[in-house]
């Protein structure tokens, strides 16, 4: 289906526009997000392209979600991703953690990220992204099967015979 309307760059009346499409969303700064079922737009005369995004932030929002709820280690363009949706400058986030600026720009360039920095950026995320307590639920759910170890059962048979339970007392 194509309709028509005016190109916002050069003002041609004609810009082709197109429904059902798919769009490499590299806006979002992360390489890996496609959006489906999009509106396009195409100028013929200048070669002008957008695409409509209806409701931008709540898409923004389900993308920081399931940006947490991934398995693995954040990689530095999902790190850098979250703090910005969550509108926190890189000093302030780095306060925020309690880290230096260059620490959190490394990570933010894939460096030195480790498990329990991973998991307090995913905190974070959830606690200042105004996101919902079934979100918050779901996420403590992921945590338990990302993060519990299982038990190893340790079995010692010991001659408890040979070991004392008197108080050692010391001499003075």
């Amino acid at each position: 289906m194509e309709n028509k309307t005016k190109c916002p760059m050069c003002g041609n009346p004609n810009v082709e526009t197109k429904t059902g499409q798919s769009y490499h969303f590299t806006e979002s700064g992360l390489d890996n997000v496609y959006l489906t079922n999009v509106e396009t737009h195409h100028c013929p005369d200048c070669g002008a392209s957008s695409v409509s995004i209806p409701e931008s932030t709540q898409l923004l929002n389900r993308l920081g979600e399931a940006i947490v709820f991934s398995s693995g280690l954040l990689t530095g363009p999902e790190i850098r991703y979250l703090r910005k949706n969550l509108h926190i400058k890189i000093n302030d986030f780095a306060k925020l953690l309690r880290v230096s600026r260059v620490t959190v720009s490394r990570w933010e360039n894939g460096r030195d990220i480790t498990k329990p920095i991973d998991l307090l950026i995913r905190s974070i995320y959830l606690l200042k992204g105004g996101v919902g307590e079934e979100v918050r639920d779901q996420f403590k759910k992921w945590l338990e099967k990302q993060h519990v170890r299982k038990s190893k059962r340790i079995s010692l048979r010991l001659p408890l015979d040979q070991f004392s339970c008197a108080p050692i007392l010391a001499c003075s």
